[in-house]
């Protein structure tokens, strides 16, 4: 009976010797597996499994004690490993009430990212290019209605005849892709790009269908604007200057269409991530996919739009950038359209901007646009609010991602407890 109990406590012993070096790999392996599921992957891989080495990020900038909340959001981007180096910055009423920056521009050389870092946005920069095409439909140069032939006559080939500018701002003009990937060198000689653009063929025989024009949108808005422009500008040098049938339905394969579009797309863009660091890689304009800004400037921007055009000085004798009836017009919705390259409903508007609502915003719609990467350009007329999203970790989204949308909701929440606040001040007043 003792040896039996003897053997039993041995078995036991042995059994329990095997099994806790086995409990502890599980464990380690599912603290390694949460920190991985947790710690987003821009963070150096010792941060992401020990929790060690990870970057010392300063967050800098201006805030409105009001919107402190939306400052907590912009470091728990950080400290979760979802962003290297950001900026946000929000205006409200025409006033600035949130610029905010931090992490590495450079995190191999540990430069900080700060006021004055300039980001490429890549697909926000198709909302600048739209607001140049309404400032110059404002002074009667350009009318979304018309064909663009009209400025531009060699366009009329390829079953593109009838294509208008309203088409082409909302990505309905027939030239999702060009047959072919540009040379650096043809992008570079407007001339010759001209003839290259004008003699593509219409994607869709001449039916007007909605198929994200990546980069195209940019390249052939610019030889428009180069024609009716005056000093025969392109919107870069304006920019620069001014702020110193069911059958077919069915028929369109949506991967294929895909692959022709990114294989027409800006050389080393948007596939080679490294190469967008590079200055040399943008000797050339491509006004849908390649501006360099801050999120600063856009929101400014878009604050401008809400003030009806006006700029934010508070002096009404000043010339409106844009005029309120513009404005109106291309904040204009448009009927919901698929999109046969992004694979969703959209609803666009007549500028080419698109009307959102994200997550957890579900009662709230922002116009506007957003870039590859997750960069967003957006502004709502009736909160008073204007947005602007910049960052250098490239993640695989169109219109941003929950770093953004974080962002976002913590401001709408400000807002709508400010106006709330505003709205029962007044009641008081009056009673």
């Amino acid at each position: 009976m003792e040896n039996e109990t003897s053997k039993s406590r041995k078995t036991s012993a042995s059994t329990r010797s095997k099994i806790f070096p086995i409990s502890v790999l599980i464990l380690i392996i599912s603290i390694i597996i949460y920190r991985l599921s947790t710690i987003g992957p821009f963070a150096p891989l010792q941060c992401r499994l020990l929790g060690i080495g990870c970057p010392d990020t300063k967050v800098q900038g201006y805030i409105v004690p009001e919107f402190i909340d939306v400052k907590k959001a912009f470091i728990k981007n950080f400290e979760d490993g979802s962003e290297v180096g950001s900026s946000v910055a929000v205006y409200y009423n025409g006033k600035l009430v949130v610029d905010l920056y931090g992490g590495y521009a450079d995190l191999e050389a540990m430069r900080e990212y700060n006021k004055d870092t300039l980001q490429l946005v890549f697909s926000s920069t198709k909302t600048l290019s739209s607001i140049m095409i309404a400032y110059l439909v404002d002074r009667g140069l350009l009318n979304y209605d018309e064909k663009i032939s009209k400025y531009w006559p060699e366009f009329a080939q390829g079953n593109k005849e009838n294509v208008t500018l309203l088409d082409l701002v909302n990505h309905r003009a027939g030239v999702t892709y060009l047959d072919r990937q540009l040379t650096k060198s043809e992008l570079e000689d407007l001339d010759k790009l001209a003839k290259i653009l004008a003699a593509q063929p219409h994607s869709f025989d001449g039916v007007p269908l909605r198929a994200y024009h990546a980069a195209t949108r940019g390249w052939y808005l610019n030889e428009i604007v180069r024609r009716v422009d005056p000093k025969h500008r392109t919107i870069g040098q304006i920019w620069y200057k001014k702020n110193s049938d069911p059958f077919i339905l069915e028929s369109i394969d949506r991967k294929h269409l895909m692959f022709k579009t990114f294989n027409s797309l800006v050389p080393g863009l948007p596939l080679e991530f490294k190469e967008v660091t590079k200055l040399e890689t943008f000797t050339f304009e491509s006004p849908s996919a390649t501006g360099i800004t801050n999120a600063k400037s856009m929101a400014k921007l878009g604050a401008i739009l809400i003030n009806n055009g006006q700029p934010l000085d508070d002096n009404s004798n000043s010339k409106p950038f844009i005029s309120k009836n513009t404005i109106d017009l291309i904040s204009t919705k448009l009927p919901i359209e698929w999109d046969y390259f992004i694979g969703r409903n959209l609803t666009p508007s007549v500028g080419g901007f698109a009307y959102f609502k994200f997550p957890g915003l579900e009662d709230v719609e922002f116009l506007g646009w957003g870039g590859f990467g997750g960069s967003l350009f957006l502004w709502n007329q009736e909160l008073g609010i204007s947005f602007g999203y910049v960052m250098n970790a490239i993640k695989m989204s169109t219109f941003g991602d929950k770093r953004g949308w974080s962002l976002l909701k913590e401001i709408v929440n400000v807002v709508k407890k400010l106006k709330k606040e505003q709205s029962e001040n007044s009641f008081s007043k009056n009673q």
